[in-house]
């Protein structure tokens, strides 16, 4: 088995394997964890070659403490937050896994149907709320998250097997397939004006989002709505919100 357990604070402990073109064929990564004596391996089915005799794939993988608050930390390198389809925290139903692909010295990346392996404690623990029947995979390629989420779990092998596809890099996180990471949340920003507060924030994408809606709370537990910003839905533009 190899450990590739470290994470995105540590420095990934990476495994870089040079494929190039090589034929169509079924690549395993035998990730294991020394500790829990659990063998995780991903398998890249890969189904068409890649172009590039010098090209490679460099993989990591490391868990996260499900019984943290929120858990799903820490982020890996490039992701800015963990959010649901409206903002808030989706640490919840996201698998405390995350898988990091690179590849490199290609021109056109293998296709390939990833099949990622998981341990029970990932999803069924902790403040996690997830139905493991229902999770896929989503890919985050440094500014958006891939959409919709796909894949087949199988329960009974702790796997998810996603759709053929050369878009590889770079963060791969498993999620309930009803509660996606959509709104990637750019930036957000609160300054005080006289007896106001100007909220400004960034999106990158906001599927089938059609409106934010903003609260106040004088404690941080009772919230009270006080404005409605139109989104930009599922086809707009990276956009700029605010309100004061």
């Amino acid at each position: 088995m190899l450990i590739s357990e470290t994470d995105a604070l540590a420095g990934y402990g990476r495994v870089d394997w040079r494929i190039g073109a090589s034929a169509p064929a079924n690549y395993v990564v035998p990730f294991g964890n020394a500790v829990t004596g659990h063998y995780l391996p991903l398998t890249m089915a890969i189904a068409t070659s890649g172009a590039g005799a010098n090209g490679a794939l460099s993989f990591a993988t490391y868990p996260t403490d499900p019984l943290a608050s929120p858990n799903n930390r820490p982020l890996p390198t490039g992701l800015p937050s963990l959010v649901d389809m409206v903002g808030f925290e989706n640490a919840s139903n996201v698998l405390d896994r995350y898988w990091i692909i690179e590849p490199s010295g290609y021109s056109t990346a293998p296709s390939a149907a990833l099949t990622f392996t998981y341990r029970d404690s990932e999803w069924n623990s902790g403040t996690n709320t997830i139905s493991e029947a229902l999770l896929q995979a989503q890919r985050f390629n440094g500014a958006t998250w891939s959409q919709p989420p796909n894949g087949v779990a199988n329960t009974t092998l702790n796997t998810v097997t996603t759709m053929l596809t050369n878009e590889l890099a770079s963060i791969w996180a498993l999620v309930q397939s009803f509660t996606p990471l959509p709104v990637e949340l750019l930036d957000f920003d609160a300054k005080a004006e006289g007896r106001k507060v100007r909220c400004m924030w960034i999106t990158a994408s906001e599927l089938n989002n059609d409106y934010f809606t903003v609260e106040r709370s004088a404690d941080g537990e009772d919230f009270h709505d006080i404005g409605v910003v139109q989104g930009a839905g599922t086809y707009g533009d990276a956009a700029l919100r605010a309100v004061g």
